[in-house]
This record gives C-alpha cells, structure tokens and sequence, in this order.
C-alpha cells in the first residue's frame, strides 16, 4: 500500500516536471519564433540597404558616365583615386593610366605660356589644403599627346567624419568658348571700325554739304564782287606807283610802307584773280610753246630767295606743247610760290621737265596725292616708245615737275590739297590749287603731287605734246 502511494507521487511529481518543461518548452518557441522574425526583419532591411546602396551606386556610375564635363578625384596626396568617361576622353588617357597617379604630373604640369607650373601653386590641390573651393577658368590641361586645351574647372573639398580626405574636380573644355569669344572681339572690332569709317563718311558729307553751300555763295558774288574791287585796287595800284616816282628821295620809313601796301594789293588781286578763275574757268586759248618758255616766264613773275638754290633741268629737244600759255604759266606761278614759301630757312628749288606717256585712261580721277599715273617715262628728247604688255598710247605728256627741300605736307593734309577753301596758310583763301587743277584739266593734262613730311614736296603738272607737225 504503501508502496502504491509512493509510486503516485512519484508520477505526480513527473508529470508536474513534465507540464514545467512544456510550458518552458512552449517559452523557448515563443523566444525563437521572436528572434526569428527580428531576424528576418534584419535580413530584409539589409537586403532593401544593399539594394538601396546598388541603385545609388547605379546612379552615381550612370551620372558619372553620362556627364559631359570632365571628373576626378583625389586623395590627400593628389593621386587620382577615380575618374569618368568623359574626362579620359578629353585628356586621351586610360583610367589605369591615371588612377593612383599624381594629377598634376600628367595634365596640369605647365602654364597656358609654357612656363612649369608648381604643385604648391596648384588651385586645385588648394583644395584639400585649405578646404575651400576654388574655380579657374584661365589655365590649360594637357592631353596624352603633348597637346593643351584651354579648360574651367572647380576644386570642390571632400569631408568625412568631419575630417577632410581629398577633392572632387569638375572640368571643361572651352576651347569652343575661347573661339567664339575671339569671333565676338573680331565682329565687334570689325563693327567699330565700320562704325568710325561710317560716322567719317558722315562728318566728310556733312563738311562737302557745307563747303558746297560756301561755293555756291562764294560763286553768286565772286562775279560783281570781284570787278568791283578790282577797279578800287588798280587806282590803289596806280597811287602807289605814281607816289613812289614823287617820294623817290623821301626816307626808307616811308618806301617800305609804300612797297608794304603794294605787295598787299598784290596779294589782294591774286585772291580776285583765283576767285574768278574758280567761278568761271575760261576756254584755253591754246598756242604752241616749249616748257624751257612756260618756266622762264614763270620764274620771272616769282620772287625767288637769296637762299635758296635755284636749279633748272629742262632739256631744249623735249617737244612742244599745245597749252594756253598764260594758264599753264599761272599754274606754275603758283607751285613755285608754294615752293619758296614752304623753304622760309632757305633750301633747294628744282625745275625739271622731261617725256612721258600715257597707257591707259584718259578720265582716271586727276590731281588726287599720290595716286599713280600710269605713265611710262621717257628718255629726255627721245622719241616715245611702247611696251607690248600695255595698249598703244592714247596721250602722250610732257612731265613739269617743281620740287622743293621744304617742310613737306603732312599726311593727314594731301587728300585735301585741291578741295576748295582749304588751305594751311595764314593768308589765302584756299582755291589757288583747285584753280590750277581745273587749268590743267581743261587743256586735257593733270597734277600729281608727291611729298614727305619734314623731306619736301613735288608738284608734276603732266601736259599734252604738240601732234601736228609745225
């Protein structure tokens, strides 16, 4: 019995063990069942991480690859630590060519001119030594061949943690930029130039306006007024001739105030004379005489220095002219005056004349500076002769030059030699040489002039030969 009662508790006590290790059993389930789910909740959370970090690693390798600038990295020590498509492509290098290489060893070693370019000086390595970011746009790389190429780039710093681990630079080629920049400056330089020659043609067509009124006024009263001081001027004249046969012996005071007002007068009347020649320029009444004949008589009717070297080459066989004389030697006159008044110190006056012909168009605009004249010289008396690479002579010339060791004219002054109321002189009015050129150009002749500032000046009056036989 009582062995029963011990064998009851016994399986009392078992089963008591038994229910506590279920109920442990079912805890221990419960905990791993737990962990588990937490496991595969961490499991999944990475899984979307790494999944994550691919796409952003994915993205950044398609932005990387698809940029159109030019991207690197660096370290602290300025090694390339990676580098894009784009920017291989531009400086002709492979990435394993570049990466774990000093950056500016390869394409950032020389100056735009030449001139070595120190790493310490470096932009971008001041980057990553000072933090900061820094932009150029002024500076060149170098490709794998040798060649530049003008570049912009920026030098951005990378953190980490708070500490600084090396640069990002972004970079582009401008050399499309620098191109059309430098289109830009030539366009803009063109359109000034054309801007200033415009606004020159304005201001020239503005003074023509304005001198053509001046002409036409000037044309209306040259006429009357012209008679009408020449009749006070010749009894002035006359005056002063008839006083001077009077006061023959009265003091020098009063014999220079007498020659005083008759060169005055003079230079009076040669005003009136080239005001009524501009005006109305008379058909030449034209004779045939030598040039030795036009120079002496003009020579004769100019004042000529005591220090100047008078000097006169004009052959006797050159040919006759057909000119009016009394025009042809006023034009002369004229250049003489001109050439003794541009020597006040004295110098050198040279009448030359020798042979020439023309060999092409009669009507090219006349007595304009320097323009050529389209004239083969010709030995002095010699008959004229012609050159198979140019046409028959239509005109043939006798060249009469004046020439003087003057002042010259200055350049700025030769295109307006021969327009109407120019004139450099203090007295004068400015129409003896426009007189002189329509002179010429009436009896079918023109005038060159040549000059150097500061050297002396030549006047050429070109007139036609006598044809007919005499």
């Amino acid at each position: 019995m009582a062995e029963e009662k011990q064998d009851v508790a016994g399986i009392q006590i078992l089963h008591s063990r038994i229910a506590a290790l279920e109920q442990l059993l079912e805890v221990y389930e419960n905990s791993v069942v737990e962990q588990a789910d937490k496991l595969y909740g961490e499991i999944a959370e990475r899984s979307r991480a790494e999944e994550e970090i691919k796409e952003l690693l994915l993205q950044n390798r398609m932005i990387l690859e698809s940029a159109g600038e030019g991207i690197y990295g660096l370290d602290l020590e300025g090694k390339t630590t990676f580098t894009n498509p784009a920017g291989t492509r531009m400086i002709g290098y492979e990435p394993e060519d570049i990466i774990g290489k000093l950056q500016h060893a390869i394409l950032h070693h020389t100056r735009p001119d030449g001139t070595p370019y120190p790493k310490e000086e470096c932009p971008i390595y001041a980057a990553f030594k000072t933090g900061t970011t820094h932009h150029v746009d002024n500076e060149v790389f170098w490709k794998k061949d040798g060649a530049s190429f003008p570049v912009e780039y920026t030098s951005t710093p990378i953190w980490k943690d708070g500490k600084l681990t090396g640069a990002v630079v972004v970079f582009k080629d401008i050399t499309d930029r620098r191109e059309a920049e430098k289109e830009i400056r030539r366009l803009h330089g063109e359109l000034e130039q054309k801007v200033e020659e415009r606004t020159r043609q304005l201001l020239e067509a503005q003074e023509e306006l304005v001198r053509q009124g001046k002409l036409a006024i000037l044309g209306q009263l040259s006429g009357s007024v012209g008679h009408e001081l020449r009749n006070p001027l010749g009894v002035m004249s006359n005056a002063v001739y008839f006083l001077k046969l009077v006061l023959a012996q009265s003091d020098e005071t009063v014999m220079e105030y007498l020659g005083i007002i008759e060169s005055e007068i003079a230079n009076s009347l040669k005003i009136i004379t080239d005001l009524l020649d501009f005006a109305r320029t008379k058909a030449p009444q034209t004779k045939v005489v030598t040039a030795r004949q036009l120079a002496d008589e003009s020579l004769g009717r100019c004042v000529i220095a005591e220090n100047i070297d008078l000097q006169i080459e004009i052959p006797d066989d050159l040919p006759l002219l057909r000119v009016d004389p009394s025009q042809m030697i006023q034009v002369l006159t004229n250049f003489i005056t001109n050439a003794v008044q541009a020597m006040p110190d004295g110098g050198a006056l040279r009448l030359s004349a020798r042979c020439a012909q023309g060999t092409g168009n009669r009507n090219q605009e006349l007595g304009t500076g320097t323009q050529t004249s389209g004239l083969k010289e010709q030995g002095s008396g010699k008959a004229p002769t012609t050159d198979p690479r140019f046409p028959i002579p239509d005109t043939s010339f006798i060249e009469i030059s004046v020439t003087d060791t003057g002042y010259g004219i200055a350049p700025e002054n030769m295109k307006k030699l021969f327009q109407p109321l120019f004139t450099t002189k203090v007295k004068g009015i400015g129409l003896g040489l426009v007189v002189c050129k329509n002179l010429v150009e009436t009896t079918g002749g023109r005038i060159e002039v040549e000059s150097e500032w500061g050297k002396g000046t030549t006047f050429t009056v070109l007139l036609p030969i006598e044809r007919r036989k005499i």
